[in-house]
């Protein structure tokens, strides 16, 4: 499928498997059919590239995208409008990643900080918890759990029940992906050529 004007840097999958997010350095994101392979729409209004994109866990017609232009935008598929506009980060959002149970989006960024915004936009969490740039998050299945990597090489587990988190070391370069299972097992892959499994 090509479609966008610039590089492909992120993209996500509905719970339906029907529909395909897309985001580009070409300051968009495309929603398109898994079926026909054809773009369905484009959305623009971020004025640099687009890092990351992430259909809602919540509510599968909304969804969120992450840009080099330090916002995070929610998006509404249904009318193809903006829903809000979140700022915070003092840097790059280099990832966006949704509840399953809940609205909130969950933001990473250059300036090494995780943000959590709720439904009306305010932010409810701002954590500095890595040293580095935080480049990955993953939200368990279940939603008790989110995780945070970076270019520290580090990754912290937290627990949105009782509002903690863990700090995980193993890794000796950066932590570029996460995954939990449906077991509550946290997979990490890493620059440094390796994937390791973590035990919650």
């Amino acid at each position: 499928m090509t479609g966008h004007r610039g590089g492909v840097t992120d993209c996500d999958v509905s719970r339906d498997g029907e529909r395909l997010l897309s985001a580009s350095e070409d300051k968009t994101i495309r929603l398109w059919s898994l079926e026909r392979g054809e773009p369905i729409q484009q959305f623009t209004g971020h004025h640099e590239a687009v890092l990351s994109c992430c259909f809602s866990g919540y509510d599968s017609e909304l969804f969120a995208s992450g840009s080099a232009d330090q916002t995070i935008r929610v998006w509404d598929m249904r009318t193809g409008c903006l829903i809000r506009s979140l700022r915070g980060h003092k840097g790059k959002v280099l990832c966006v990643a949704t509840a399953v149970d809940g609205p909130q989006v969950v933001s990473s960024g250059e300036d090494g900080t995780l943000r959590m915004w709720n439904p009306d936009g305010g932010m409810q969490i701002d954590q500095e918890g890595h040293m580095k740039k935080v480049l990955c998050i993953a939200f368990s299945e279940d939603g008790r759990y989110f995780a945070s990597g970076s270019a520290d090489a580090s990754i912290l587990c937290w627990n949105l029940k009782e509002e903690k988190s863990v700090l995980l070391r193993g890794h000796t370069g950066e932590v570029n992906q996460l995954l939990f299972t449906r077991d509550l097992i946290l997979l990490s892959v890493s620059s440094d050529a390796s994937f390791r499994l973590w035990s919650l």
